[in-house]
């Protein structure tokens, strides 16, 4: 019968393990896996009599959709010309979580006055249907 487990290396910190029942749990510090994704423990068990086994438990960490798409320029500044449904800009953003997570759809949501332009909402290209004239 087990008397005693540890954690004898790995987690970080991140991991402990009850001495009595070895249920591993987290510590309250949340777990990142944009900062780490995986940890290997090694765990040992000691029975009545001193003697040890150990054991390696590879914990992956999944992803979370917790970050915000963030824009590669705060600011984006496009010259056009008088021309008509062309497409004038791209925007671009990218998130640091994976796969469907990382899905970044685009929209205008304010200041586009009588619709004048469309955003493409998978590849971010700006166009307009619109023929604009210089003012003179």
């Amino acid at each position: 019968m087990v008397k005693e487990w540890q954690i004898k290396k790995g987690g970080n910190g991140k991991f402990f393990i009850s001495a009595q029942s070895g249920n591993i749990y987290t510590t309250p510090e949340n777990l990142d896996r944009e900062t780490e994704d995986f940890f290997n423990l090694t765990v040992t068990a000691m029975d009545e009599g001193g003697r040890t086994g150990e054991l390696t438990i590879l914990v992956f960490l999944l992803d979370m959709n917790d970050n915000r798409p963030r824009f590669t320029q705060s600011v984006y500044y496009v010259n056009i010309t008088e021309t008509t449904g062309h497409v004038m800009a791209g925007v671009s953003a990218t998130d640091q979580d994976l796969g469907s997570n990382a899905v970044i759809s685009y929209r205008i949501l304010g200041g586009n006055i009588d619709d004048v332009f469309n955003i493409d909402n998978a590849t971010a290209a700006v166009s307009s249907p619109i023929r604009f004239r210089a003012k003179h």
